[in-house]
């Protein structure tokens, strides 16, 4: 068998690994953050009920009066050992009845009620260090000084049952807190009940661990039957297959009689693609015998068609060139120069505005066909195209007339235009003043040009006439000095 780069079995095999690892994450989170949903809302209600049964019981005015004397009622021991019973029986961490103040700066927290155990009523099951506060005792060390100020925001807005995790000495507890308040509507004590979050957390993480070993197993085996279903079905089907060709290949290298070239594929027989596939490569083969003689007999007129082809091509281009070239200096025509508008145009039209036009006619050409003969005023339309040209060398020249030429500037021809121009001048001063030059070599000629400005132009005919303008008003100068 050959060796692939990405054979189509790993391939398989690593995506499905990715989907697996992805699907035990997405499964993992979901089922993880609705049990967590779920364990807390039943804490939100369970803890809800015992503060509910709290506000039931608890006597306002008889915890202001144990406050203010520091002797604890009939009644107050009553409730003392209601609490007491409440956190047995319902097995949660805290139920702690207090009163928040604030003394100047400084926040405190004053304990009304406390429901502990029996062993911790007695001291007996206190941590080290801890005592357990009584009535009317400061516990604010239990909690960190940056909470302090929370407890007692929440002592004084608390509207309703508040949820939160709260850090004190004894651990992080899911703490439901309410706030009672007098006839007045005045807060007077903060009712807190809580559950600790480590039995939580360590629920939630045994629930965590099942769902992920559960996911991975379960897709294991999926991979694993996946694979084999694959191997059986798809693999092994397409290495026959591949074989085959691979023989058919060599067999097409080695072999010149047309017809010992067959393509042998063994019987596929798994009733779907891979099947029609076999079926398909087996009857191209029986074809290719056919094909071969045609493609023979087609490759002798193919070439005759290409040598034609190319004949053809390379009259249609000379034609083509002739039919955009001045015969007489060989530049660009109107022809071209129309197809050259065109493609400014469309530029203009796509935002690209630096261009401009220059215009140049020939001074007193039909003065030189009249007196000496149109081959010499061939002659004086031939010197000034290379003229032209030669100034002009980054943009196209075209002839659009007898004695006119139009350049349509580009490049560096459009940034320097003026040095050109004055470059341009200074070339025909030269001619001008040569000796022994005959009339029709003495080149003279109107130059004038414009360039595309968006505050007065609004198309490429703009351009032109304020060029072409231009040009005119240079030739009246120029036969000014001459007269």
């Amino acid at each position: 068998m050959s060796k692939y780069k990405r054979p189509l079995f790993k391939s398989i095999f690593i995506s499905c690994l990715i989907m697996v690892f992805v699907l035990t994450t997405i499964i993992s989170y979901i089922g993880f953050s609705w049990f967590r949903y779920g364990m807390l809302s039943q804490y939100r209600s369970y803890t809800a009920d015992i503060i509910m049964l709290v506000i039931r019981y608890i006597d306002l005015d008889d915890i202001d009066n144990c406050l203010a004397t520091g002797i604890e009622s009939e009644n107050y021991k009553t409730f003392i050992k209601f609490l007491d019973n409440l956190r047995q029986t319902h097995g949660v961490d805290s139920i702690v009845i207090s009163r928040p103040v604030k003394e100047g700066e400084q926040y405190e927290v004053i304990n009304v009620a406390t429901g502990l155990s029996e062993k911790q009523r007695t001291g007996e099951d206190t941590r080290p260090g801890i005592e357990v506060p009584g009535l009317g005792d400061k516990f604010g060390y239990f909690f960190s000084p940056d909470y302090l100020p929370v407890i007692y925001n929440n002592f004084i807005n608390n509207n309703k049952i508040e949820y939160t995790s709260t850090p004190s000495a004894f651990g992080t507890s899911y703490v439901a807190s309410y706030t009672i308040r007098d006839k007045s509507g005045n807060p007077s004590v903060f009712v807190t009940t809580g559950i600790p979050l480590n039995f939580l957390s360590s629920v939630m993480s045994n629930y965590l661990v099942s769902v992920v070993v559960t996911a991975v197993v379960l897709c294991a085996a999926v991979i694993v039957l996946l694979m084999l279903w694959l191997k059986r079905r798809i693999i092994r089907p397409l290495n026959s297959i591949e074989d085959a060709a691979h023989n058919f290949e060599v067999l097409c290298r080695s072999e010149t009689d047309p017809d010992k070239i067959v393509l042998k594929i063994p019987e596929i027989k798994t009733g779907d693609e891979l099947e029609a596939l076999a079926d398909t490569l087996s009857k191209m083969s029986a074809n290719v015998k056919k094909y071969v003689d045609d493609l023979v007999k087609s490759a002798v007129k193919m070439n005759h068609l290409e040598h034609d082809l190319d004949q053809t091509q390379k009259k249609a281009e000379q034609l083509e060139q002739a039919a955009n070239k001045d015969a007489l200096t060989g530049i660009r025509n109107k022809a071209a120069y129309d197809e050259e508008v065109k493609k400014v145009v469309w530029d203009l039209e796509s935002g690209n505005k630096k261009f401009g036009v220059v215009m140049i006619d020939l001074n007193y050409l039909k003065r030189i066909n009249d007196t000496f003969g149109h081959d010499k005023g061939n002659i004086a339309i031939i010197r000034l195209c290379k003229l032209v040209c030669l100034v002009f060398s980054h943009s196209p020249v075209f002839r659009i007339g007898g004695d006119e030429f139009v350049v349509i500037l580009r490049n560096n021809d459009y940034k320097n235009v003026q040095s050109l121009v004055s470059a341009f001048n200074v070339e025909l001063l030269k001619i001008d003043q040569t000796p022994d030059l005959s009339p029709w070599e003495k080149t003279s000629a109107a130059l004038g040009y414009a360039l595309f400005d968006e505050s007065v132009d609004t198309s490429y005919d703009n351009v032109f006439r304020r060029a072409d303008k231009a040009m005119y008003e240079r030739k009246k100068e120029m036969k000014a000095v001459r007269e």
